[in-house]
């Protein structure tokens, strides 16, 4: 039986297909200065988009949260077992 998944969303024309929510910024008590990947990038990426007035937040596609079974459809039962660990 295939899987259907509620990630998947019909962008109106009225809206960007840019998907985003503030939970991407990741922090963690100044930790995340010291990792080379920058964690709040996509959230200074939007700041910026907004402060050109090429994107308001009525035009953004809110993300939602991927269920244990639509990662599954990519990723091992076992891969997600040691995330938990």
């Amino acid at each position: 039986m295939p899987h259907t998944t509620q990630l998947y969303q019909h962008v109106p024309e009225t809206k960007l297909p840019i998907v985003y929510s503030p939970r991407y910024n990741i922090t963690f008590l100044g930790l995340e200065k010291l990792h080379p990947f920058d964690a709040g990038k996509w959230g200074k990426v939007i700041s910026f988009l907004k402060e050109e007035n090429l994107v308001s937040d009525c035009v953004l596609v809110e993300a939602r949260e991927a269920s244990e079974e639509d990662l599954l459809v990519v990723h091992t039962r076992r891969y997600l077992n040691e995330l938990k660990d």
